[in-house]
């Protein structure tokens, strides 16, 4: 069964305006929307190859884009359940893992960034992967959050170096060259799948691997990044809706910034100097001062913030919303803020459940994963849908609308690419 989604996406926005809730500037269209495999959750852009990689996690497969017309170049059948991409761009490597444990085979797989052909696979740990790059010493980082250890892998031989033990199931990982760091985020204690105490961030020397520092953050965080142009580091707490920012150099504490309620993804704008932090359960983005800690700005951007980016050279801020707490099937849109006010610019409507997206600065172009797929042209229950709005209570409206919903992406299911231009 199909819904008039994109009927339903316009009527929230007129009744959330019509309530004085919010006011959405329409911005252009998709320039290009193309088809990829089922439920892709991960992009990542080679700025050297003007390739895109998309992990397409129900169909195990990986699809190529061309970063200048969006077109599909070649699909690569990976392991099983991709949902985590790093390029290496000096040697022209992009690794592929996936973050289902306990699932998920024990390895990365390695393609090759000019065709998108399966090069090897590298047997790591068990568990959870995060995967993240140190260009300049040419190491790979890969978290494996079953075994608390992370795998350091040459970026051009593809051979583990060393293998180091990190905190209590690590879940993110990233690398700030300039001091020669990674810092890996650990989960921390849980109880039945939830966090009950708190995270950790380790500390390594990203030439050795050697653990230089560990620091206690918040309570079920979620994301990390760096900002080498302030010196510091910025941790997404989801448990305590704060967010830890740490110096790089030494990975000490050296403020903790009350946000909204479950920060779940951050950004940093260096252009701006300026963090941008995405607030799931309320429906609003922190711009924070990268220097100070300070919060400057909380922007209402009316749906939840489910990933963001940034445009460095238009100085862009790149927010994916949708109605649900997680990318479901209905109307996404991207919400366009200026990096130095935070002010929204303008919303760009695109596919079902925009789960991920990514910049490519050269080209100017903005690519959206839609793990259901580019919207539906209403049918027979969307209509009943459209009809129960004027003639039903909510609870009813309500029940008519989850029977026109997919419970989950199936395999298949197709997704959708969008790929914007959010500077016309």
């Amino acid at each position: 069964m199909t819904r008039g989604r994109a009927v339903t996406g316009v009527a929230l926005i007129v009744l959330l305006a019509s309530l004085g809730t919010v006011r959405l500037g329409q911005g252009p269209p998709a320039v290009r929307t193309s088809t990829v495999g089922s439920a892709p959750l991960a992009l990542a852009v080679d700025g050297q190859t003007q390739r895109v990689f998309v992990a397409n996690f129900a169909s195990a497969t990986v699809s190529m884009l061309d970063a200048g017309s969006g077109a599909v170049l070649a699909t690569t059948a990976v392991i099983s359940y991709p949902d985590t991409l790093a390029i290496a761009t000096k040697p022209g490597r992009v690794f592929v893992a996936s973050g289902v444990a306990p699932l998920n085979p024990d390895r990365v797989d390695v393609l090759d960034a000019r065709s998108g052909r399966l090069l090897r696979s590298v047997a790591v740990g068990r568990g959870t992967h995060a995967v993240a790059v140190d260009e300049h010493r040419g190491h790979v980082f890969v978290a494996n959050a079953l075994d608390n250890s992370v795998s350091m892998v040459d970026a051009r031989s593809d051979a583990v170096l060393r293998t180091i033990a990190v905190g209590p199931s690590p879940l993110a990982v990233t690398v700030d060259e300039h001091v020669g760091h990674a810092f890996v985020l650990n989960a921390g204690p849980s109880y039945n799948g939830y966090s009950s105490g708190y995270s950790t961030v380790d500390l390594l020397d990203t030439r050795s691997g050697a653990v230089l520092h560990t620091v206690s953050v918040g309570i079920g965080a979620s994301a990390l990044a760096v900002d080498a142009r302030s010196g510091y580091a910025f941790v997404a707490n989801s448990g305590d809706a704060t967010v830890s920012m740490l110096d790089a150099r030494t990975g000490t504490v050296v403020h903790t910034i009350a946000v909204g309620l479950h920060p779940d993804a951050l950004a940093v704008d260096a252009r701006s100097g300026h963090v941008f932090v995405a607030n799931a359960y309320d429906g609003s983005v922190s711009m924070v001062e990268a220097r100070s800690g300070r919060v400057l700005r909380t922007l209402a951007v009316a749906l939840n913030p489910w990933s963001i980016a940034v445009d460095q050279r238009a100085d862009r801020v790149l927010v994916s919303t949708g109605e649900e707490l997680w990318p479901s099937a209905t109307p996404g849109r991207v919400q366009v803020l200026d990096g130095r006010t935070g002010r929204r610019l303008r919303t760009v409507a695109v596919g079902l459940g925009p789960a991920a997206l990514t910049v490519d600065e050269r080209s100017g172009h903005v690519f959206v994963a839609n793990s259901y797929g580019p919207p539906a042209s209403p049918g027979s229950m969307s209509r009943l849908v459209a009809w129960s709005r004027q003639r039903l209570p909510a609870w009813g409206q309500q029940w008519l609308a989850r029977l026109a919903l997919p419970a989950h992406p199936s395999q298949g299911m197709a997704g959708s690419v969008s790929m914007l231009d959010v500077t016309r």
